[in-house]
């Protein structure tokens, strides 16, 4: 694959991880959550999918040579 695939690739699963972690911060927010361990599943579900953004990042980071 070559590092334009790369870029493509990594900058789409971006994309799709800022969209779940904006779904999952909504329903957090909202009325729908009825426990705190409910909301703190879901936080730790976000967090981890912004821990994949900033390592999908650094890999195109490092493809571009910064």
């Amino acid at each position: 694959m070559s590092n334009r695939h790369k870029i493509i690739y990594l900058r789409n699963r971006i994309m799709i991880d800022i969209e779940k972690v904006i779904l999952l911060l909504d329903v957090i927010a909202s009325d729908r959550i009825e426990t705190i361990k409910e909301a703190s599943i879901l936080a730790r579900t976000a967090w981890e999918k912004c821990r994949q953004i900033n390592k999908n990042n650094q890999k195109i980071g490092k493809i571009l040579g910064c």
